[in-house]
């Protein structure tokens, strides 16, 4: 549990947090506050005085009204508390409950999770079931029977539902209208209507309305299809006062006793205590093959954590297929959390909250908004002495600085900046790729890391028994292909020795016990109690084959005349657990009751619980790992003394002494076809790629050369845990021969611009980091060093994963994690960006979950990242440079008391600008992964030299224009002091006409799509529309007609210089495709060039050492 001391003004209040609550989201610093008659006095006093405006500004910043309204007050007399975290802050009011097992509490609610106040500090509320074994069973297994117990327990921890706040659809609509950008689009439309816009007030109403409609549409729905998600109710059967009734699972409370039905979706986390479940997982973590569910043993002693002893837990959300009885004894289960204290809660939690996006992107939106404002005032400073000569009026100069002020926001800027990541999403699902979290949609484009699983992820699910090696007890035998070939314990260990089960006569459970249960040729069939004790969970017999070798040890000795046809019952399983890295089972043979325990698992582990082994297996395992195999050491004991009411509670540690070992079972996991390509693309792209996966590392380091994750002639240096210090080992070629010891990690003899590669073991990871915690700063420099250097992590526990993401995410990386299974989920769901490959159309265990089983599907979501992201920022600098334009035309107009009519507005922004940058959001992503990254900063340089350079350029065009009309054509208008402005003119007209050409040019220029956006001619209704456009911009230019030009209220111009037009705007679109074409491109990559090789130097000089180990 994780402390965080907080001070008030009035002393020091702790806070100790829920140890799941996310590490952005602990609270920083705490305030108990209390209203102030005065102070809420002058704040409705400044509302009443501002005509509602502060009142408004309160509501955009609430810190402020905060502030004005409430004063620092002791615990006791508060009525609210401010809660600040990292990122979140809070204003949350303080609860009152009050039961009859803990009397009155003060409580809050911070991000869905209770807290309440005891003796100066507040302690998270949450039901304690981290408890031994026999304790929680012992309290819980007859059902609670005090109904004033069951009320208490309901009024501390609420209904047994997540209920995600769906807010009512006119407190939506309210909230939505009172945003910044539309609360400026209705001030626009009334300072329009008083300039007599009423057509184009009319659709700028229109598109708001049409903007927030499809606003709350889609917050909407996206609320109520979380809260779908989330809200579950079924009827289950409870044990309450001694008998079952049926009642809905929202009455559930923490300590009540379940049974278990088939096909229902848990209502909340349990333990189960009796029986065991098949259980479908596939919602919460994305794993596709069913997960076995056994009793929590009796064990005194052992302390049961839910989010630990997961072998023993039912998690809410997943479904179970089938459950198993015994004596008629339905299974049950112990109600340990509800709500959103459950894991599904924590998820839900995590959508709810996410952390805040990492892109500057939308801070510099609004930064570059404001600087668009600013300019406007400026320019109309400039122009201000020029309307006090001509005498405007006080009314008309400050309606002319309003306007300018709505020409810096355009109206369709929110609706063009979603619409890329709209399309985007859509896309995906077209390619079964499917997203919860469109804010991860534009994160996707700059990821600059990626982590991948192995198993399943870069090499097949499924496992290919390559053969299998036995010994005589002194050497290892020769490796045959299969099992029956070997010593009969053999056969009868990969027989026994897994946690298979039937679902509707199938066999399921992980690939890896499929195939090797397969192999051997025996069948598998479930126990049925009227025939066998009820211990008994399953049995296992070979096919009845006549002349079946006899058993023998390993010294040849006969144990046991093998039968042609036997059974042999699996009376208890010790299932396989990442800590433990093996597992067990006891078996039983019917014949004769001879007890035997079986084992298997990561060889590194089992043999040292062999009493003796071969002296040449060290030499054997590493020729197998090298070449990328997956080992299974094997190994088996007799229970000649055991008793077996003794079963439920004995723990495999108490067992596995004096073990003998029977040999290896080696399986060969193929990479799949799409992993090599797909990591030379993202190698191309100058994405790092890493592995994180549970194997040794010697085969991490195979399966990573084989697939190109490491070049076959980089020098790979292995850390490994040993005696608590970390020992490095120089892996130089694939053969078998000795790892060369070093005396010292390889960053003191290497440079850090020195090609080498780094693989650690997850203990070894987990050791360098805390040394880092605490060390010297050669050991803070060390952990920097092995994120960069590292390409391989092997035997990584799931919450090493997590870790490792962290680290890569604080060291300034975003960080990509694609994985397939539950033992990823931590790792998906901290990372910036996580694929699932999973069957399920949708799962709340990554923001990407892909139908796609391989990892082409990254480089899928990847190129659409950085298409939404191009497109977000296309539009962005297209509305920009929209503003820039209009600006730069109204200025010039002002100067001669005119302005753009009503018309000419309803043309530009209706007609020309909102659908070509809607079309513009339509461009699908290139087929290949550019080695350049698109920005992500609108405050960067290559940004800022585009704008600048376009907007310069299209005032310069312009003011040509202006000028060779005044000075070839037409002359300059005389307008003096009290004149009446006419908005009809032929500077007027010239204007428009170059403006209009300028909208167009410039979405044509920044529709440029390589190397992010297919090319824009690819987009048809982009091109069809620019064409469209294009064509009756030439008509109305060359065309002479009263009606079109009474139409667009403009002037009659000859056609000399209508052709000049013309070739101004062929210069100038010719002039802004070379900016950013090539200048544009030019100046960033030399300054990021420049910036990379500094970054290089810095690095290189801040990583370099002493000369001490980090041991």
């Amino acid at each position: 549990m994780t402390d965080t001391f907080l001070i008030s003004q009035q002393g020091k209040i702790s806070c100790e947090m829920h140890k799941d609550i996310e590490e952005d989201a602990i609270i920083t610093d705490i305030t108990s506050m209390r209203l102030s008659l005065l102070k809420n006095c002058g704040f409705w006093l400044c509302v009443i005085l501002t005509g509602g405006l502060f009142y408004l500004l309160c509501y955009w910043l609430p810190i402020i009204r905060i502030r004005m309204t409430y004063i620092p007050s002791p615990i006791d007399i508060s009525s609210h508390l401010y809660i600040k975290s990292k990122y979140f802050s809070d204003f949350v009011q303080i609860e009152s409950l009050n039961s009859s097992k803990t009397g009155p509490l003060k409580c809050f609610k911070y991000q869905q999770l209770h807290y309440f106040y005891d003796q100066r500090t507040f302690k998270p509320l949450f039901f304690n079931s981290c408890l031994p074994n026999k304790t929680i069973i012992d309290i819980y297994n007859q059902g609670y029977s005090n109904t004033q117990e069951i009320n208490d327990l309901r009024l501390l921890y609420g209904a047994c539902q997540i209920i995600v706040p769906v807010m009512p659809l006119f407190t939506m609509i309210v909230t939505e209208a009172l945003n910044p950008f539309y609360v400026f689009q209705v001030y626009s439309v009334i300072l329009w209507y008083f300039e007599d816009y009423y057509t184009y007030s009319i659709c700028i109403v229109i598109i708001t309305l049409i903007s927030l409609i499809s606003s709350i549409i889609t917050t909407r729905r996206g609320l109520l299809a979380l809260h779908d998600l989330a809200k579950k109710e079924c009827r289950v059967n409870v044990v309450r006062n001694g008998s079952v009734g049926e009642m809905s699972s929202v009455e559930l409370v923490p300590g009540d006793l379940v049974e278990i039905s088939q096909q229902i979706e848990l209502p909340c986390d349990m333990v189960l205590i009796a029986g065991t479940c098949i259980v479908e997982e596939g919602m919460l973590t994305g794993e596709s093959v069913p997960v076995l569910k056994d009793s929590l043993g009796y064990l005194d002693g052992n302390f049961y954590d839910p989010d630990i002893e997961k072998r023993h837990t039912l998690y809410e959300g997943t479904k179970v297929i089938q459950t198993r009885n015994y004596m008629n004894a339905p299974a049950r289960a112990i109600v340990v959390r509800t709500g959103f204290a459950t894991v599904k809660g924590r998820l839900i939690r995590s959508i709810m909250f996410p952390k805040p996006n990492k892109f500057k992107f939308y801070e510099d939106s609004m930064k570059f908004i404001g600087f668009l404002a600013i300019l406007t005032l400026i320019g109309y400073f400039i122009v201000l002495p020029r309307m006090l000569y001509l005498e405007f009026e006080s009314k008309e100069i400050a309606i002319r600085v309003l306007d300018l002020i709505t020409i810096a926001i355009p109206p369709a800027l929110p609706a063009c900046m979603a619409a890329g990541i709209a399309f985007a999403i859509n896309r995906l699902s077209q390619k079964n790729i499917y997203c919860i979290a469109p804010n991860r949609v534009n994160v996707a484009g700059r990821i600059d890391m990626m982590v991948f699983d192995k198993t399943g992820t870069l090499t097949e699910d499924g496992m290919n028994l390559l053969g299998v090696q036995g010994t005589d007890g002194y050497e290892m035998k020769d490796l045959k292909p299969t099992p029956r070939e070997e010593s009969f314990l053999f056969v009868e260990c990969m027989a026994s020795c897994h946690s298979l089960a039937l679902i509707n006569g199938n066999l399921v459970g992980d690939n890896q016990d499929v195939q090797i249960f397969n192999s051997t040729g025996w069948f598998y069939e479930e126990s049925d109690e009227d025939l066998y004790d009820p211990v008994v969970k399953a049995i296992v017999r070979p096919i009845k084959t006549p002349g079946i070798p006899e058993a023998q040890d390993t010294n040849g000795k006969i144990l046991k005349y093998v039968e042609e046809y036997y059974e042999i019952a699996i009376l208890h399983i010790f299932h396989f657990t990442s800590k433990l890295k093996r597992m067990g089972v006891i078996i039983q043979h019917l014949k004769d009751k001879r007890l035997i325990l079986y084992m298997k698992g990561a060889p590194e582990v089992l043999l040292d619980k062999c009493c003796q082994v071969p002296q040449s297996i060290n030499k054997t395992l590493a020729t197998y790992t090298r070449r990328g195999y997956r080992v299974l050491a094997c190994a088996f004991c007799e229970l000649s003394n055991f008793d077996l009411n003794l079963l439920k509670s004995t723990k495999l540690e108490d067992l596995e002494s004096n073990l003998t070992f029977i040999g290896l079972i080696i399986l060969q996991n193929k990479l799949k076809p799409q992993t090599i390509p797909a990591l030379k693309t993202l190698q191309e792209a100058h994405i790092k790629t890493i592995m994180a996966t549970g194997d040794a590392v010697l085969t991490g380091i195979s399966v990573g050369r084989e697939c190109g994750l490491v070049q076959s002639t980089m020098p790979i240096y292995l850390g490994e845990l040993d005696n608590n210090e970390v020992i490095w080992q120089l892996f130089e070629s694939n053969e078998a021969s000795h790892l060369t010891k070093l005396i010292r990690p390889p960053w003191h003899d290497h440079s850090f611009l020195d090609d080498y590669v780094l693989a650690l073991t997850g203990a070894a990871f987990n050791h360098i980091i805390h040394k880092a915690e605490k060390g010297t700063d050669d050991d803070k420099k060390a952990i920097q060093v092995c994120l960069e250097k590292c390409k391989i992590y092997a035997r990584m526990a799931p919450e090493h994963k997590t870790i490792l993401v962290e680290k890569l995410q604080r060291r300034g990386f975003l960080v990509g994690m694609c994985g397939d299974g539950a033992n990823d989920c931590g790792a998906l769901k901290t990372a910036d960006v996580g694929i699932s490959l999973s069957e399920a159309d949708s799962s709340i265990a990554a923001p990407f979950t892909s139908q796609i089983a391989d990892i082409s599907s990254v480089l899928i979501v990847l190129k659409e990242g950085r298409c939404a992201l191009t497109t977000s920022i296309q539009c962005f600098k297209y509305m920009a440079l929209y503003s820039m334009i209009q600006f730069t035309s109204a200025s010039f107009l002002y100067w001669y008391l005119g302005n753009l009519t009503n018309n000419q507005f309803l043309i530009f922004d209706l007609f020309t600008v909102m659908p070509l940058a809607i079309f513009m959001s339509m461009t699908g992503p290139y087929e290949i992964l550019s080695s350049i990254q698109p920005p992500s900063e609108l405050i960067s340089l290559r940004i800022l030299a585009s704008f600048i350079s376009q907007a310069l350029l299209q005032a310069a065009f312009q003011i040509i224009v202006y000028v060779i009309s005044i000075n070839t054509y037409y002359s300059e208008p005389q307008v003096g002091p009290g004149d009446t402005p006419s908005l009809v003119s032929y500077p007027g007209t010239v204007i428009f006409y170059m403006s209009w050409f300028e909208y167009q040019t410039m979405c044509l220029v920044f529709s440029i799509g390589k190397p992010w956006k297919k090319p824009s001619y690819s987009n048809y209704l982009l091109t069809v529309y620019q064409i469209f456009a294009f064509i009756a911009s030439l008509c109305f230019l060359f065309i002479d007609s009263s009606d079109l030009e009474s139409l667009v209220d403009i002037k009659n111009i000859n056609y000399e210089f209508r052709m000049i037009i013309f070739a101004l705007v062929c210069a100038y679109a010719g002039l802004a495709y070379v900016i950013e074409k090539c200048f544009v491109p030019w100046i960033s990559n030399k300054h990021n060039r420049k910036k990379a090789e500094v970054i290089k130097r810095e690095m290189s000089l801040s990583l370099q050492f002493d000369g001490t180990s980090i041991n």
